[in-house]
């Protein structure tokens, strides 16, 4: 097996800095993102790129980092074909040979053995120094479904077990939500939904916590970057 995502991220901007010239200018601006899994490539490597002229040139780099967020909370499936989001990163490891990405801050608080944690968002996102926009459902609905019964299904009925699931996965998910300095630029956005990449769906435009709308909180987050530094959940 080969895993080569980070040579075709890195493909991917000597195209655009070949093609357009991004990064020429001080003034470019690359928002680096994801959804899902791409959210989480997007937490393991942004600090590494956007401290990379060679990547990004002279280009400034925010994250947007969408429905990546996990936290180590046990399945209450035991479908043979799920394990748990703290095994898969552990079995990574060796897998994938993701050592290279743990990061020199974060594999000094996880040393060892403990290193897979930093390739989890519940232990992994307070070690980002790269201003972000982090939105992520405290009812994920690919954690819940996948935790719930080992296949992505949003119309699964849920059992009152389930509930109580998705309860305890809410309140781990609202415990590990990391909490952005003030003016860091950093946006985390937390709305209690029943759903998973938010920025790819029509909900984005009514999406709302705390009284903010989604979709404007990152056309904010964009217009005024400095004012960034703030955690809104529902």
């Amino acid at each position: 097996w080969h895993f080569r995502g980070r040579r075709i991220v890195e493909a991917v901007f000597a195209d655009l800095r070949k093609k357009t010239g991004l990064g020429s200018m001080p003034g470019d601006h690359v928002i680096y993102g994801g959804c899902s899994a791409g959210a989480r490539g997007v937490m393991v490597t942004i600090d590494d790129f956007a401290s990379s002229p060679a990547i990004v040139g002279k280009a400034q780099v925010t994250g947007l980092l969408d429905s990546g967020f996990w936290v180590p909370i046990s399945p209450r499936t035991d479908f043979v074909d799920w394990d748990s989001f703290g095994h898969q990163m552990r079995d990574s490891m060796t897998l994938v040979n993701s050592s290279g990405l743990v990061g020199s801050e974060c594999g000094q608080k996880y040393p060892g053995a403990e290193g897979w944690k930093c390739l989890m968002g519940a232990y992994r996102m307070r070690f980002v120094r790269t201003p972000y926009f982090m939105l992520h459902s405290q009812y994920d609905l690919f954690a819940l479904t996948m935790n719930l019964w080992g296949h992505f299904w949003a119309a699964h009925p849920l059992s009152p077990g389930d509930h109580a699931w998705a309860e305890a996965y809410r309140k781990m998910v609202v415990r590990y939500l990391p909490e952005p300095a003030n003016h860091s630029g950093t946006v985390v956005y937390s709305p209690a939904v029943y759903i998973h990449c938010m920025c790819t769906v029509k909900q984005f435009w009514t999406i709302k916590a705390s009284g903010a709308g989604l979709s404007d909180s990152i056309q904010k987050w964009l217009t005024e970057p400095a004012a960034g530094g703030s955690k809104t959940i529902e």
